[in-house]
């Protein structure tokens, strides 16, 4: 994150993030359970940031995991909210903290969606479990822009699975 400021020109660390948390700032979510009737569904879940929302999203883990075994994540970059039938579970991370700038732009869907035709820029297979984003990398999406993620759980058996995901604003 060399180089990256906030709002103010202050240097983006550990402890600029550790404030955000304290200042109710940062935020988890999760697609709950999904279940899987079929062999074979894309399911996905986004996190988007509307040019209106006045905060930049800084998305710094995004897990995608399966009870059913092999699972394969792909993520997209979006320009348009897909708004899937279903609104993510959204917690800020300091008890008694604001909702998410973003709650009603973040949503999921059980079943099998087309993925879109362009913007993936990441695809990881694994069996069970798949951080999405590598450890001290992240995500993000500037204030002002209308850009998103979109991630697809590819399941290969019958059963359950999840996305779960962490994010700041800022």
């Amino acid at each position: 994150m060399s180089g990256f400021t906030d709002a103010f020109g202050s240097m983006i660390t550990v402890d600029k993030i550790r404030d955000w948390l304290f200042n109710a700032q940062a935020f988890y979510g999760t697609a709950s359970q999904e279940s899987e009737a079929n062999a074979t569904v894309d399911a996905p879940c986004s996190i988007f940031n509307p040019a209106n929302s006045g905060k930049n999203i800084f998305i710094n883990s995004w897990i995608v995991s399966s009870g059913t075994g092999s699972l394969a994540g792909i993520m997209f970059a979006t320009t348009a909210d897909p708004a899937y039938a279903s609104s993510l579970n959204i917690q800020n991370a300091k008890a008694g903290g604001a909702a998410s700038a973003i709650v009603s732009h973040c949503s999921f869907v059980n079943t099998s969606q087309s993925e879109p035709g362009s913007g993936e820029f990441r695809r990881l297979y694994n069996d069970f479990s798949q951080e999405m984003i590598p450890n001290g990398f992240g995500i993000l999406l500037p204030k002002g822009s209308s850009n998103g993620v979109s991630t697809f759980l590819e399941t290969y058996a019958s059963g359950i699975g999840s996305q779960s995901m962490a994010w700041l604003e800022f």
